[in-house]
């Protein structure tokens, strides 16, 4: 418990300007990207997910992306495939070489 404790303070997460901090540094990040998102979009680009773990739908839940933005998502395990991420809609594929998108996160 002790190192959890050390950790924290090392971090500055032992005070409120510490979580007021972080929680600028996680709106920057949505900000951020978002801005990625929306430059991908007006160059032509595709964005694609790799892998669709449930942590992702905690990104997408806090950026507003949805499936109407255009993204998917792309899973080797076939019990994902053609299925959907939670709450978002956005669909789960096979992993196709050919149709490799601009860009990949998660």
């Amino acid at each position: 418990m002790e190192a959890l404790i050390q950790m924290e303070k090392k971090s500055g997460l032992d005070s409120i300007s510490g979580y007021e901090a972080f929680a600028q540094q996680v709106k920057e990040t949505k900000l951020a990207l978002l801005d990625f998102l929306l430059s991908a979009a007006k160059e032509g680009k595709r964005v694609a997910g790799y892998g669709a773990p449930g942590k992702s739908a905690t990104l997408l839940h806090y950026c507003g992306i949805g499936k109407d933005s255009d993204p998917y998502t792309v899973d080797r395990s076939p019990h994902k495939q053609g299925r959907f991420l939670p709450g978002t809609h956005i669909p789960i594929s096979i992993p196709i070489v050919s149709a490799r998108p601009s860009r990949t996160m998660w």
